[in-house]
């Protein structure tokens, strides 16, 4: 897969918004959210956005940071794990494996993580409309990084 680029990118602070186009010659993804909010009683905030060579973020959720990249695949980061998503169909996927992490997602309910079975193995998807609450869900419940 080739490596994606950025189209577009909006990003409006008096409307509390971010948007950004992603594309490749193979496919094209668009991924948007709020900048600032509200989730499982943290405070969440888009810090930065970077666009030298890749997408890059920085969320801050209750003073802990994340360095989130996009491109093919969606990296997060922060000083106690790396996870990495790929690109499955227009956003973001993680094959889990774990048998802990497979019990909490059957055991906590998600509001922008959806999760399928493909040929007998269990996928969690951010919500591209979504994506910063998706992140901020996916630390918050099955990382316990705030």
């Amino acid at each position: 897969m080739q490596k994606m680029k950025v189209s577009n990118l909006i990003y409006n602070l008096l409307g509390n918004s971010f948007s950004v186009i992603l594309t490749s010659e193979e496919s094209a993804v668009q991924l948007s959210d709020q900048i600032s909010f509200g989730l499982r009683g943290k405070n969440v905030q888009l810090l930065s956005v970077c666009t030298e060579d890749q997408l890059r973020l920085r969320l801050n959720i209750d003073k802990k940071f994340l360095d989130i990249t996009i491109d093919e695949y969606l990296k997060i980061k922060s000083d106690g794990f790396e996870e990495i998503f790929f690109l499955d169909n227009e956003s973001y996927a993680l094959e889990i494996e774990d048998p802990e992490l497979l019990f909490k997602l059957g055991m906590v309910k998600t509001e922008y993580i959806s999760l399928h079975n493909k040929k007998d193995r269990v996928y969690a998807t951010l919500d591209r409309d979504n994506l910063l609450k998706s992140i901020s869900e996916y630390v918050l419940i099955f990382k316990d990084q705030t």
